[in-house]
Parts: C-alpha cells; structure tokens; sequence
C-alpha cells in the first residue's frame, strides 16, 4: 500500500510518516516543491506518484488567542488546503482518503460526551467558529465525495477523523500556540527566569481532552489496516463520514497546568483571568465506536508531557 502523508512536516504528519512507514510505503512531497493550496500542483502530483490512500495532515491550527487574531486566515487557509487536496484525490482515484476533524466542530449545546450524529445540529463555539466551519466543509467534502464516487462506481471511500487537542514531540511552542505547547513554554520560560506566579486566560475549570499526537498516528494505521468490509461500515452511508478518535477522559486546565509544573519540575502559581475566553467548558470525544473497533488510546497524560517536554529541551526549543 503506497499512502502519501500531505503535510508530513507537521505535529501530526511527522508521527504519521513514522508510524506508517513500516509495513507501508509512505511518499511525502517538500513544502517548497508543492503547495498544497494549489490543486493543479496536487493534481499533477498525485498523476505523477499515484498512492493508494491520501491522508491529509496539513492545516493551519492554533490556540484560542491565535484563532481571535487571524480568523481570516483560518478559514480561507484550512478551506484552501481540503479543496485542493481531498477532490483532486478523489479524482485520482485513491482507495481511501483520510482527513482530520476537531472536536471544536462540535456545536456548544451538544450533549456530553460528544457523539458525531451531534455535528451540524447547533451553534459553534464563536471563538473557534471560522476555524470549526473550515473543519466542517472538509467533512461534508468528504461526505460529498463518497457519495459522487459511488454514483461513478468508483472505490473511494474517504473518512474524516475527529481528534481533540493533540500534543507531542514535534509541537510548535510559538507565542499563540495550543493550550498545552503554550503552558509547556510558559513554566518552562518561569523556571528559567525564577518566576512563580503566570497569568492564565480563563478560570482553570474548563476540560479539554489531550491525545499524544503519535497515538492518533498509531489510531490511523489501525484503521487503514482495516479490511474493506469495516472500513465501508465506518462511512455510514448517509451520515456523516465521521469518526471520533480520542483519549478517553479530559482534564480541567488547571488540572493540566499542574501536570506541566510536574514535568518541567518547577512549582508554579496562577492568576486566572475570568475576563479572557476560554472556549467551551468541555470538549469529550465520544469514542465508543472505535473503541469496538478495538482501539484505544494508552498514554497517560503526565508521561505524554514529560516526554514533549524532554524532547523540547533535548533540541533546545525549550529551556
């Protein structure tokens, strides 16, 4: 099986290429040799390579102050990237053809834990909602594709796979990073400077579901290794081609952030800030289909975050 890893550079596609490149034979394509927002280029790339399955693993993403600041960009961005990617794999006839959702599709008011016949039923976070809606057009693309596929009989059968916040080796600790790479930098930035006391938007209680984002790698392979009988079963003919994969419980932010001073080793204070978003109160996956497929995530959170802290400081992203 020949799978082309489309944003192989990133937190996810590095651990997607790792994990795929054993029993597989994995294509990757140099960001400065294709752009993946043009679909000619893909398309031409795609005739030229020919793999069997695409997994998309490019997009832009980031916190809630980076979604604030740039909600132009990512939604144009994201919309970019899957229009040019998942119709031009289609049409170069790939078996199957994995794209990736977030739970920030999931409306505000949607029951606790999240099952994916609750997408598309209420409002979205209004923080999160361009970046959501562009993650919503990549289902609904994908739904769309399924559908003309099989009307062309052809054998396409293409899922987009809901995460929640995913963290790992290679995050980005940037200035507007996600909650997690952001606290990491923070204490760690405390530690270096002797400070104890960091201010944090929101009030600590909000919940959010973290998976190691070499576990969702690990989740992905086992799904390709599906045979067709079960893979066809998770498309959901009329449903939303849409499959949470997650951790399996959530912790509140504050309950995260003392995980972070654990693992950097460096007690730490916060002045929440009640005034700043926090986006909604809580974000957890329903997995249990997966969970009968048989795949379940393993990682406990405090040894995630050690071993990204350990591998930020090693290369000398972090202090």
């Amino acid at each position: 099986m020949r799978v082309w890893v489309a944003g192989h550079g990133g937190l996810l596609g590095t651990e997607l290429v790792e994990a795929l490149r054993d029993t597989m034979e994995v294509v990757t394509a140099p960001r400065d040799r294709l752009d993946l927002r043009d679909g000619a280029a893909v398309q031409r790339w795609l005739e030229e390579h020919r793999p069997d399955v695409v997994v998309l693993a490019a997009a832009r993403v980031g916190g809630i102050a980076a979604n604030l600041a740039a909600p132009v960009a990512f939604l144009v961005e994201n919309l970019a990237i899957q229009n040019a990617v998942l119709p031009a794999a289609a049409a170069s006839g790939v078996a199957r053809l994995v794209c990736f959702g977030s739970s920030a599709m999931y409306p505000v008011a949607a029951p606790q834990p999240l099952e994916e016949h609750s997408l598309m039923s209420g409002p979205l976070d209004a923080a999160l909602r361009p970046y959501a809606l562009a993650k919503l057009a990549g289902m609904e693309l994908c739904g769309a594709l399924n559908q003309e596929s099989r009307a062309l009989g052809r054998r396409l059968g293409a899922l987009c796979v809901v995460a929640p916040n995913l963290y790992g080796r290679r995050d980005s600790f940037a200035e507007r990073a996600t909650m997690l790479p952001a606290l990491l930098r923070r204490v760690a930035e405390a530690r270096q400077g002797g400070e104890h006391r960091l201010a944090v938007w929101g009030t600590g209680r909000a919940r959010r579901e973290l998976l190691a984002a070499s576990e969702m790698a690990e989740a992905v392979r086992f799904l390709l290794r599906l045979d067709e009988t079960r893979w066809e079963a998770l498309l959901r003919v009329g449903e939303w081609p849409a499959l949470n994969v997650g951790a399996g419980g959530d912790h509140s932010v504050g309950e995260i952030a003392m995980a972070v001073s654990a693992a950097v080793g460096w007690e730490i204070e916060i002045a929440w800030d009640s005034s700043k978003p926090e986006g909604m109160l809580r974000k957890l996956l329903d997995t249990s289909r997966m969970d009968a497929l048989g795949w379940r995530s393993r990682l406990p959170l405090e040894q995630g975050i050690r071993s990204m802290y350990e591998a930020a400081r090693a290369d000398g992203r972090l202090p």
